[in-house]
């Protein structure tokens, strides 16, 4: 079984490895014993199949008749073919290398040819360009004069547009700055035809100023035209140059390649912010597509930023500053930008700091409040940016690439509010901080009414520009300012001052609520209650950091939470060193826990009632379901464990005031020696002590008579119905409990002293057998007496406790105590 005689078969088959493997099967006599008679019977195979085939065989010579013939017969023709065959093999191999030598040559040329075709393009367009360049040149700045005789506003047309002054970007960006201005300084227009329709003149000018105007309008459109096709053939050229950048030929052209695009920037800057200031809409598009096709979107951004919105945002400013220096701040806000500067492709120009010091040291506490200003800006950007943005927004415009409310209005506008107004990013005042933070994000809505699609809303919303001026609002710090102050309120009114006693801890920390009206009865509830609203109060709440502020109320729970609990502990173990913020529990009366267990439940059913809809509310509709009830449903276990306090709270009150009751029944002991005194009556009233059991609970339940008429009528009781049936219960069973074990111990000990009275008369035989025992003529014994009268003080503290609305039989220790002093035919309760 374990010689596997398949494996001798395997052409990889290792007799000692064979050997090695078997061994530790077979001892090595078996091994050789099996191959014995494995060889034995190859053998016997082996003849066997030679004496099948023997005779052939042995024919075979004799068949096999001319052989060396037949095989030189057929060597001729082999010998032939294999001659044919190694000739075409030959020609065969010679063949490939003809054709890869061929195929190189041909890549080589294809090659060369591929890079003069480059040069060729790269010199064609670059000529082109520079050829258009100098037509852009020759056309003139202005109208001829017979055009625009009738309009001395217009600029002079013998400067040369080489020689144009660099500073007539800010000469008209003054004057946009400078535009008719409202009662209250509110910059109405922004350009002399803006409101006269898409292209439009003035429309209270003459004709000839309006022929003037039109003939500007053309001529710039003209120059708009051919300023977007020398981007379209600079946009080849940088194509070409980018793939040529290291043939010499494309390094030697590198300074025309420059100067050309510095040469387009210039007067491409130029157009555009004259269209922009005169609302020339062709003007701008033609513009806005050059950029795109120079992928230079950030420097038309840039432009449109500096030109156009910084004047209008300095304007606005100054006007809510009393409207002195406005149009110096609008001046001297355009004059940040540099005209000459060449265009980069996503790469803006870094912005300047330099403003007004007047503007930045006039903020005041009220000035730094952003609603008036956010408003002065809302009017003096939405026309233009309308303007601006229909023209991006438009069908098949190709300008989806610009991002002007983000980079442009929303950078702009950041920029000047931290330089004039940087007080009202601080979050020292909170109050201030969050009208400003909110004033911000209804800015950010109105910008975002801009957007025409969800697209580029998210464009707009993921642009670097949006982030900062969010970050811009330090709202941990916020939260941290609000935290303190909330959490403050409480810890205050929770943790009593270091030096206070234990009763002064207790007072101060379960007095009386100063005022009450929301159903509470405790100062340090009311505080709760108040920092509980306040968290999500309009005047403090912030959405986006709703998760902080949904902890922080779970933390004020949590920590009213741990109060009652640190006291309740401090009370059972005698001491607050265990248990730290307890001190309060330690000299907390009855009425006091009474207060604690009331406040309790009315928190815990105020939060599920009405504060978790409010507070759910204040999420917003932009939260998930799945959100909502998720802090649905945290804030609901925060008052179930405010609920679940309750137990606690009531047990301690139950057992002190059990306490109290139990003090009342020390009398009891005294029955028996009561009634040893010779002649004592039978009992036939209960005992003095039995109506003050139950007083201690009677005290708690009512209190201070005139205290509870008032909160009565004001509807503030603090006693519910299952507070009062819960504490009475509890009580009742504890006092009736000790009751019993008291009244057995009595009726035992009455009943062990007359057992052994009667064993020693009758062994004194002071009297005979049978007569009658001490007891006087009534016949009944002293130990009869003494459950005579436990019996009497048992009916009477039924009836008592019937007048707490609680049936005796109801409480399971008042059945045992009865059974233990009821005469045999009183077994059955009745009082």
């Amino acid at each position: 079984m374990w010689l596997d005689k398949s494996a001798f078969l395997d052409p990889s088959f290792d007799p000692d490895a064979y050997i090695a493997t078997v061994r530790r099967i077979a001892p090595l006599e078996s091994v050789r014993a099996e191959l014995r008679e494995h060889l034995a019977a190859l053998k016997s195979e082996l003849v066997e199949l030679i004496n099948r085939d023997y005779n052939d065989f042995v024919n075979l010579s004799t068949k096999l008749v001319d052989v060396d013939g037949a095989v030189l017969r057929m060597r001729v023709p082999l010998t032939e073919l294999r001659a044919q065959l190694l000739a075409v093999r030959g020609s065969v191999a010679v063949a490939p290398a003809a054709l890869e030598d061929g195929l190189r040559r041909r890549a080589e040329a294809a090659t060369a040819r591929q890079i003069l075709e480059l040069l060729l393009d790269t010199s064609n367009v670059l000529s082109k360009v520079e050829k258009l360049l100098l037509e852009l040149h020759a056309m003139p700045d202005a109208p001829p004069p017979s055009a625009s005789a009738s309009t001395s506003a217009q600029p002079s047309a013998s400067a040369s547009p080489a020689k144009r002054p660099a500073s007539s970007g800010s000469a008209s960006a003054s004057a946009l700055a400078g535009a008719a201005v409202a009662g209250n300084g509110v910059v109405k227009g922004g350009g002399g035809e803006g409101s006269a329709g898409e292209e439009g003149g003035d429309a209270g000018a003459g004709t000839g100023a309006g022929t003037g105007r039109d003939a500007e309008r053309e001529l710039e459109e003209a120059r708009s035209r051919l300023l977007e096709r020398i981007a379209s053939e600079m946009n080849r050229l940088n194509f070409y140059v980018a793939k040529g950048k290291d043939l010499p030929f494309v390094r030697s052209v590198e300074g025309r390649i420059r100067q050309a695009s510095s040469t387009l920037a210039s007067h491409l800057r130029r157009c555009l912010e004259r269209g922009l200031h005169q609302r020339w809409r062709r003007v701008v598009y033609h513009c806005l597509r050059a950029f795109a096709s120079l992928d230079a979107a950030a420097d038309a951004e840039e432009l449109f930023r500096r030109a156009v919105i910084a004047p209008l945002v300095a304007q606005a400013l100054a006007a809510g500053a009393g409207g002195k220096g406005g149009a110096a701040a609008a001046a001297a806000a355009a004059g940040q930008y540099q005209e000459n500067t060449p265009l980069s492709p996503k790469s803006p120009s870094s912005p300047t700091s330099s403003s007004s010091s007047s503007s930045s040291s006039a903020a005041t506490a009220s000035g730094d409040l952003l609603q008036e200003v956010y408003e002065r800006i809302r009017q003096a950007v939405s026309e233009v940016c309308g303007f601006v943005l229909d023209i991006v927004a438009a069908a098949d415009a190709g300008l989806h690439v610009f991002q002007f409310l983000a980079a442009s209005v929303l950078k702009e506008v950041s920029l000047a509010l931290h330089r004039s107004h940087a007080a009202a990013f601080s979050p020292g005042r909170p109050a201030q901080f969050l009208l400003n933070y909110k004033a911000s994000l209804d800015f950010l809505a109105f910008l975002e009414g801009f957007c025409t699609s969800r697209e580029a809303l998210a464009s707009f919303r993921s642009h670097p520009c949006y982030t900062d001026f969010l970050k811009g609002w330090n709202l941990a710090v916020y939260y941290a300012s609000r935290f303190r102050e909330i959490a403050g309120l409480l810890d205050d009114a929770l943790v009593p001052p270091a030096a206070s006693s234990a009763a002064a801890a207790a007072r101060v920390a379960v007095q009386r609520a100063v005022a009450p009206g929301v159903g509470l009865a405790l100062q340090a509830s009311v505080v709760l209650w108040e920092a509980l609203q306040r968290c999500w109060h309009p005047a403090v709440f912030i959405p986006c950091i709703a998760d902080k502020f949904l902890r922080l109320t779970l933390q004020l729970l949590a920590r009213f939470s741990k109060w009652v609990t640190a006291g309740v502990a401090a009370r059972r173990a005698g001491t607050a060193a265990d248990s730290p913020g307890g001190e309060w529990g330690l000299a907390a009366t009855p009425e006091d826990l009474a207060l604690v267990w009331h406040d309790l439940l009315v928190l815990s059913s105020n939060i599920r009632a009405a504060y978790v809809g409010e507070l759910v509310q204040q999420l917003g509709p932009g939260v998930a379901g799945e959100v909502r009830a998720a802090v649905r449903g945290e804030v609901e276990s925060a008052a179930d464990g405010l609920h679940a306090l309750t137990a606690h709270v009531a047990a301690l009150l139950s057992d002190i005031t059990a306490d109290r009751c139990i003090e009342v029944l020390r009398p009891v002991r005294a029955i028996a020696a009561m009634y040893r005194v010779p002649s004592r009556p039978p009992p036939t009233r209960h005992s003095h002590y039995v109506p003050g059991v139950l007083q201690p609970l009677k005290v708690v339940l009512e209190g201070d008579k005139q205290r509870a008429a008032a909160a009565a009528a004001a509807g503030e009781e603090v006693w519910s119905e299952e507070m009062r049936a819960v504490v009475v219960a509890q009580v009742v069973e504890r006092v009736t409990q000790k009751f019993d074990e008291l009244a057995k111990e009595v009726v035992a000990t009455a009943r062990r002293t007359e057992s052994s009275l009667k064993l020693l008369q009758q062994r004194s035989m002071k009297r005979p057998p049978g007569a009658a025992d001490a007891g006087g003529a009534s016949g009944m014994s002293d130990t009869d007496k003494i459950i005579g009268q436990l019996f009497l003080d048992v009916q009477e503290y039924g009836r008592i406790i019937r007048t707490f609305r609680l049936e005796p039989t109801t409480v399971a220790p008042f059945a045992s105590l009865w059974a233990s002093v009821a005469p045999a035919d009183r077994q059955e309760m009745s009082f």
